[in-house]
C-alpha cells in the first residue's frame, strides 16, 4: 500500500489527481443525494468542503501560483476555474461560505437548495456579517426554499431569486389520497435525544396512556442514526408501543401510514408529511412559527401549545374529526407557508433546464 492509498484508507479522504470538467459542480459531498435527482442526466463533479477530499493537481497548482497566502480561497478559485461549471449547487443551505462564492468566482450560476427547517442561528450569523460595511453581499443566484415563511426572511439576508418549492427529496414521494380517514395509529416523531428534549418524553408518556385507553397503535419513530429505545425503557415508559428506526421508515408504504396521525414538536419530516396530505399534529407551536415574523395562535388547525393529556387528546380528536375535504384545505393553506409539495421537483428542474440550455 503506497502513501496515498494509506492516507485515503486511514482518513477516508477522497483523493484524485485532476477534477473532471463538468457543467455541474456540487459544493459539499453531503449535497450529492439532492443533486443526483435535480441533475440526473448530467455528470457531476464534487468540491469537498469538510477536509474529506483533495485534488493533487489543484493543490500543487495553488501552492506554486499563490503560495500559502489566502490558500483556501485560492484553492477554491483554481478548482472552480479548472472544472468550469455552469452551475455550482449546494443543499447545505446554512453554510455561509457558499453564499460568498459568487464574489470569488462570478462566472457560474449558484443554486442553494434548502434541506431542513432552520432556527435563528444561521440568520443571526448572516446579519452580523452583513453589518460589516467591508463585507460583500451574500449571494445565491437561485435559492430553492421550503415555503413562503422562509422566503420572507431569506430575502433580508441573501441576494438572488428565491423560490418556495419545498424539499427536493420529499418531492420525490407521492401525495397520499384517502377517501375516508379512520384513525388506527399514532406515530410519534422524535425531535432528537430525549434527554435534550424532555417535553418530547413527557408527551410520549402521555400518548401511551391515551392510546391504551382508545385502543390505538402507538409507534415511536426515531431520528436518523439515533436510538432512543434504551432511554425510553430506562425512564419507565410503558412497553405498549412499537419502535421504528428512521432507516426502516418507508414513506412510500402509503397503505400502512394512511390511517395514522403523526405527532411532533420539532421535525422537518412532520411538515414533509403534511405537504403530502398526511394528518399531522404539532404539540409545541413555538416551532410551527419557525422563528419568522409571522405569528400563529397558540391553538390552531393541527397544533396545540401544550403536552398535557387533555391538550394532546384535544389535538388528536381535532385532527381525526376533519372530513377529507376540510383536511385537504388545511394542507393546501399551511403547506404554502411552511413546506410546499412540488411533484418530482418539476418547478426546480424547469429553472435548471433554462440555466443549462440558455
Amino acid at each position: 500500500m503506497n502513501l496515498i492509498d494509506y492516507i485515503k484508507h486511514k482518513e477516508n479522504i477522497c483523493i484524485n489527481y485532476k477534477p473532471k470538467k463538468n457543467k455541474i459542480l456540487v459544493y459539499d459531498a453531503l449535497s450529492l443525494k439532492f443533486a443526483k435527482n435535480l441533475f440526473s442526466n448530467f455528470p457531476i463533479t464534487v468540491f469537498h468542503t469538510r477536509y474529506d477530499g483533495v485534488s493533487i493537481y489543484i493543490l500543487f497548482k495553488t501552492l506554486i501560483e499563490n503560495g500559502f497566502t489566502n490558500f483556501r480561497n485560492n484553492y477554491k478559485k483554481n478548482f472552480f476555474s479548472f472544472v468550469s461549471p455552469k452551475i455550482i449547487f449546494s443543499a447545505i443551505d446554512n453554510n455561509m461560505s457558499f453564499f460568498k462564492l459568487k464574489s470569488l468566482y462570478p462566472i457560474a450560476t449558484y443554486i442553494a437548495d434548502q434541506n431542513g427547517m432552520r432556527n435563528n442561528k444561521f440568520y443571526i450569523q448572516c446579519r452580523q456579517y452583513l453589518r460589516n460595511k467591508k463585507s460583500n453581499k451574500l449571494i445565491s443566484d437561485y435559492f430553492f426554499c421550503f415555503g413562503q415563511n422562509e422566503k420572507k426572511r431569506l430575502k433580508k439576508i441573501i441576494s438572488g431569486r428565491i423560490y418556495p418549492y419545498g424539499k427536493t427529496l420529499n418531492n420525490l414521494n407521492k401525495y397520499i389520497k384517502i377517501k375516508k380517514f379512520k384513525l388506527k395509529k399514532i406515530i410519534f416523531i422524535s425531535s432528537l435525544n430525549l434527554d435534550i428534549f424532555p417535553n418530547d418524553l413527557k408527551a410520549f408518556k402521555n400518548l401511551t396512556k391515551i392510546c391504551l385507553r382508545r385502543n390505538l397503535e402507538l409507534y415511536f419513530l426515531d431520528r436518523v442514526k439515533m436510538n432512543n429505545l434504551d432511554f425510553l425503557k430506562k425512564k419507565g415508559v410503558s412497553d405498549s408501543f412499537k419502535y421504528l428506526k428512521n432507516s426502516k421508515f418507508d414513506p412510500k408504504k402509503n397503505k400502512f401510514f394512511e390511517n395514522s396521525i403523526f405527532l411532533f414538536s420539532h421535525s422537518t419530516l412532520g411538515y414533509e408529511l403534511l405537504s403530502r396530505g398526511y394528518r399531522v399534529g404539532c404539540f409545541n407551536n413555538n416551532y410551527i412559527e419557525h422563528f419568522v415574523e409571522k405569528k400563529y395562535p397558540r391553538s390552531g388547525n393541527f397544533w396545540e401549545n401544550s403536552i398535557i393529556i387533555d391538550s394532546l387528546e384535544k389535538l388528536i380528536s381535532k385532527i381525526e374529526n376533519y372530513n377529507q375535504i376540510e383536511w385537504n384545505r388545511i394542507v393546501k393553506k399551511y403547506s404554502k407557508d411552511l413546506l410546499i409539495y412540488d411533484k418530482n421537483n418539476n418547478s426546480k428542474k424547469k429553472i435548471i433546464k433554462k440555466i443549462l440550455f440558455k
